[in-house]
């Protein structure tokens, strides 16, 4: 084992060398892991260090479960009341290891958190969104049993409020403790980033809060990656939990592209 101070000096090689391939606009787009297609950004990727104030909005709005909402799941999809909205299960998210959970009960359960990754994540999404607006919980491994940092993990909540009030609390108070997990040991010197961005294709907003972790032999990049949309009178926000998977995160953008195509709202039936 290297000492730890060699460690730390070859983990900022890496970071300068992928930084300096890319050029400064790709290294930017790469740290907030945008793909290169992706929606215009509504402010550039913003990071502080550790003892900075991290900047915030000046009134953060509390959210509000979206009275009645639930998850149901038919087959391969989750239909989503009272919004009628249906999503689409992907097949990665279908295997015998992945778990998808509707039921209250089941959900109160993985309130919780486990593992080196779990522990980060959950946190985070927990400071900005109440856990009561969640009415589904995706993963790819069971959420309290193989909490690996190569699974990805999605939770969809539906909330009153709209997107601009989630889009604020995330810039509040989801930032904020991510500098506080990012600025203590063994993540020494670790910068929380974020980066929000207009609504894109398919009407999705984003808000992504990312931290840079470290352990004892290995790191990597947690993303708490936020995509809100209104439907009707709802707002519903699929927040997706990962490590980038990649320099610039591109293998998982993919993987949350494929999710939100199969979100969708079905025609004919009510609102709220």
């Amino acid at each position: 084992m290297f000492p730890e101070a060699s460690r730390w000096a070859a983990f900022a090689v890496c970071l300068a060398l992928a930084a300096c391939r890319k050029g400064d606009g790709g290294a930017a787009r790469g740290d907030a892991g945008i793909a290169a297609d992706a929606a215009p950004a509504q402010a550039a990727p913003r990071s502080w260090a550790c003892g900075d104030a991290a900047p915030a909005p000046a009134e953060t709005p509390a959210l509000t479960p979206l009275q009645g909402a639930r998850a149901k799941r038919l087959g391969s999809s989750l239909k989503l009341e009272p919004m009628a909205v249906e999503a689409k299960l992907e097949p990665r998210f279908l295997g015998w290891s992945s778990e998808v959970l509707t039921e209250r009960e089941q959900l109160e359960r993985v309130r919780g958190a486990v593992g080196e990754w779990n522990t980060i994540y959950a946190p985070i999404v927990d400071a900005a969104l109440p856990f009561e607006a969640c009415i589904a919980h995706v993963g790819e491994e069971p959420w309290l049993e193989n909490a690996s940092y190569a699974d990805m993990t999605y939770r969809i909540y539906a909330l009153r409020e709209p997107v601009e009030d989630v889009r604020r609390a995330i810039l509040a108070r989801a930032v904020r403790e991510a500098e506080r997990i990012g600025c203590q040991p063994p993540h020494r010197g670790a910068a929380a980033k974020w980066i929000d961005t207009a609504a894109g294709e398919g009407g999705w907003a984003r808000t992504d809060v990312t931290v840079d972790l470290w352990y004892s032999d290995y790191g990597g990049r947690a993303h708490v990656d936020v995509r809100a949309r209104r439907f009707g009178d709802a707002t519903v926000a699929a927040v997706f939990l990962y490590e980038a998977g990649g320099p610039d995160g591109e293998p998982r953008l993919r993987d949350v592209d494929a999710v939100l195509r199969g979100i969708r709202e079905v025609k004919g039936e009510g609102s709220p």
